[in-house]
């Protein structure tokens, strides 16, 4: 048998390596953001917020920044809830007594919570830059759930999520205790980049032109879950401000960048957008859902079906999904089927492991937090990637056609939602000229 020998050094030989140091920045601070037309006071009664930043001469990194709640949940006239339960006390010493307490009854608190995911607090947000649109995110609640959930792995720390966001991941208890602890008080730092897939694919820093992001409040029934006899709630925002970092670079690092910024240059801006679309259909069981035309080719579609109940009354909670007993799937762009062999499932046989193996593929293959039994309870989102195909599947229309084809094992026995996102590629073009920076799409 033939030996194959390799040479090897002892470690004693290998000293240590010169650690580098990034000395390109002098300065990383947050800057204050307030709500264009409320400044930091309260914002009670608004129902759509918007935030601009003013200070074009500074370097900002929009991608790293943060929305910050201050939010009271509240009966409808402002007054609290009872968090905590009261327990029967009997009275003590005699009517007349100067030492007499009287009797207290004993009262349950209030079977009231907040669905998962504070995204949900809002139903659309929109990104400009300078004059341009450049995004808009409907159905926010539904968008910012289905992609954390593919981002929210066993890596991720899970104490700041819940905390931060809201992401219990419909452990209701858990979140019910930790609102109860806070008596409704909840203090949210919301990361932009979740929000608007453009921040997040580019991430770095803008100078002379502004940022402005608008919100639209969401419907209180899709925000909150409580029993039916629980008097009826509001949201109180005391306060909420875009915090943006800025940074000063370094004396050589400023040469090159005013250098740079002093001429005429134009980049490409890429990223993966999503379009988000919510359909109603009839209660057939096979179906074909016809997606609203866009100019954007689309790379990978994702569905999700829900009870219509659970987006319409507060009883229910709005972030979690249904399978619906879901048999086939298949989608078509432009005709071209994807995949060529619809996917076969059966929830009712647990055999649903291609599209669950799918769901992981778009954790990037880490440990998901949600399990093979989960997925199907509460998380059945389906992924389907178009994104390989011949180059002249779009040579003959301007807009692509997108349908989705569903087949149930029967009918359904009640109305539902077909929640459907579709990535698609978007590209800007970023001007320079004049020190100043500015879209064309």
């Amino acid at each position: 048998m033939t030996q194959v020998l390799r040479e090897t050094e002892s470690e004693i030989w290998d000293f240590p390596s010169i650690n580098q140091v990034d000395d390109s920045i002098t300065k990383y601070e947050y800057l204050k953001v307030y709500e264009d037309h409320h400044g930091a006071g309260r914002l009670d009664e608004a129902k759509s917020f918007s935030f601009t930043t003013e200070n074009e001469d500074l370097w900002i990194i929009p991608s790293k920044s943060y929305l910050k709640l201050n939010v009271y949940l509240r009966k409808i006239d402002g007054t609290p809830y009872i968090w905590e339960n009261v327990a029967h006390r009997p009275a003590v010493g005699n009517v007349g007594d100067d030492d007499y307490q009287p009797a207290v009854a004993a009262v349950a608190a209030d079977d009231i919570n907040i669905s998962d995911n504070a995204y949900n607090l809002f139903e659309e947000a929109r990104l400009f830059l300078g004059d341009q649109e450049v995004e808009r995110i409907d159905y926010l609640g539904i968008t910012t759930l289905m992609q954390q959930l593919f981002k929210t792995t066993s890596d991720a720390k899970q104490t700041p999520i819940k905390h931060k966001e809201l992401l219990f991941l419909n452990k209701a208890d858990d979140r019910k205790a930790y609102i109860r602890n806070r008596r409704g008080h909840l203090h949210l730092m919301l990361p932009v980049s979740k929000i608007f897939p453009f921040y997040q694919q580019n991430d770095h820093v803008f100078r002379g032109m502004k940022h402005r992001i608008t919100f639209t409040l969401n419907d209180i029934n899709r925000m909150i879950k409580k029993a039916q006899a629980v008097d009826n709630a509001k949201i109180y925002i005391e306060g909420m401000e875009w915090l943006v970092p800025y940074v000063e670079p370094s004396l050589s690092v400023m040469t090159k960048l005013e250098t740079q910024m002093a001429k005429s240059n134009e980049f490409s801006l890429e990223w993966n957008a999503i379009n988000v679309f919510k359909h109603q259909p009839q209660r057939n069981r096979e179906v074909r859902l016809s997606l609203a035309a866009t100019v954007h080719k689309p790379t990978k579609v994702y569905l999700a079906l829900q009870n219509i109940n659970k987006d319409t009354e507060s009883n229910t909670n709005s972030m979690v999904f249904d399978h619906m007993d879901l048999e086939e799937l298949f989608v078509e762009v432009n005709s071209v089927r994807f995949p060529e062999k619809p996917l076969a499932l059966s929830y009712g046989d647990d055999d649903y492991m291609e599209i669950y193996d799918r769901f992981l593929k778009e954790c990037d293959n880490k440990e998901s937090l949600i399990d093979y039994e989960t997925f199907k309870n509460n998380y059945a989102i389906i992924c389907v990637d178009v994104s390989n195909h011949k180059p002249e599947l779009f040579d003959t229309s301007t807009f692509p056609v997108i349908n989705l084809y569903m087949k149930f094992n029967q009918a359904p026995a009640y109305d539902y939602l077909a929640w459907v996102l579709v990535e698609n590629e978007r590209t800007a073009t970023l001007n320079i000229s004049d020190k100043k920076m500015r879209v064309i799409r």
